[in-house]
């Protein structure tokens, strides 16, 4: 299992990035597309309209081919291209911040979906859990090495176990797999949101 670095976590950007290559650097949220099925979380017009409010752009895309990788900027052009069979090794796993839920604190999970090409990371945040078994799928299909340090693998469907689970994981794996107790969602004095 690879040990994720520390600043992947600390570059963490919740709040979208205005640099292209944020996702080189740190985890960025991303909108996962594979083999034509779109995985991204909520009412995409009300986050639209929040986005247009803050002044942000939609978060990146990233389509996955049977056998390649592409990543398109915010105005939808292709910026990067890998072929799937050059991953040195795809590793997912679980991030956890805080938000509030009707005035309270609240723990909310999401995918930290890290991809080694050619000695390079990217570094991914997807809210949508669907997409873990089509990306291990995909992993296998191109022989490619999947690492599951909190053991998605077994999930439960049902939402309420799905956090219970999460959370019992999170607790117990975090330490041993690198990963810290939460993000910070913090930058400055500006609220870090993942929409």
């Amino acid at each position: 299992m690879h040990k994720i670095s520390k600043e992947a976590f600390e570059n963490a950007s919740l709040y979208l990035s205005n640099s292209s290559d944020s996702y080189t650097t740190g985890f960025t949220p991303v909108r996962i597309s594979v083999n034509g099925t779109d995985y991204e979380t909520g009412y995409q017009k009300l986050k639209n309209a929040v986005r247009k409010v803050l002044g942000e752009p939609k978060p990146l895309r990233i389509v996955f081919t049977k056998d390649t990788m592409q990543i398109f900027d915010v105005k939808n052009k292709v910026i990067k291209t890998e072929a799937i069979p050059e991953f040195s090794y795809m590793q997912i796993g679980l991030i956890r911040t805080i938000g509030m839920l009707a005035g309270l604190p609240q723990y909310y999970y999401g995918l930290a979906i890290i991809i080694e090409v050619k000695s390079k990371q990217y570094y991914f945040l997807n809210a949508k859990y669907k997409v873990f078994d089509e990306l291990k799928q995909l992993m296998k299909e191109n022989n490619v090495n999947f690492e599951d340090p909190f053991v998605l693998t077994k999930m439960p469907e049902d939402l309420e176990k799905k956090y219970k689970y999460f959370e019992t994981q999170f607790n117990t794996l975090a330490p041993a797999a690198g990963y810290p107790q939460q993000l910070n969602t913090v930058s400055g004095n500006k609220s870090k949101l993942w929409i």
